[in-house]
């Protein structure tokens, strides 16, 4: 046997593995610095992602535990991610994007989102001006009803008073 190169197969933990695949999924992953930093072969990604992806496509359970995680964020993180995307452009917003581990088309869903709660609020805060206004004439239509009301029971009160002086001096 001739001064070839010798094939070394490695063996990696399950773990280890299961870490990598995921990483493999995340949108922009680029395998040759992830093999740099991890040291395994660029052939040994390229299986794994492929097994990753077909797992996927079978709605197997990495794939949902991936979707889990991209629905974990919190408003605040989104608010802080679009504040800082929209201040970017192009290959910096891309690199940006891919940094926090958010797809462009999460971003728009974000934002759609977003712009939709706005109009919302815009919408609720107009109805309750609305309904403040018409509870405000609500209460001084009634104001003036139980005023009204007041005047009427005097009123009366005071006839009474009238036709009890006048039937009194008739009695003796």
């Amino acid at each position: 046997m001739g001064g070839g190169a010798q094939l070394v197969r490695r063996s990696y933990s399950k773990s280890f593995k299961e870490k990598i695949k995921e990483r493999l999924l995340e949108p922009g992953i680029v395998k040759s610095l992830l093999s740099e930093e991890t040291g395994v072969p660029a052939s040994t990604l390229c299986r794994w992602q492929a097994q990753a992806l077909s797992l996927g496509s079978m709605g197997g359970k990495k794939k949902a535990k991936k979707r889990k995680t991209q629905r974990n964020w919190t408003a605040l993180q989104k608010a802080q991610i679009l504040a800082r995307a929209s201040e970017l452009e192009g290959d910096e917003r891309g690199a940006y994007l891919r940094e926090q581990g958010v797809h462009p088309t999460q971003l728009e869903a974000w934002r759609k989102a977003l712009d939709d709660h706005v109009e919302a609020n815009r919408q609720s805060s107009r109805r309750i001006q609305q309904l403040e206004r018409e509870l405000a004439r609500k209460e001084k239509a009634l104001a003036e009803a139980a005023a009204l009301l007041v005047l009427k029971k005097k009123v009366a009160a005071i006839y009474e008073d009238a036709d009890d002086d006048t039937n009194g001096p008739s009695e003796s």
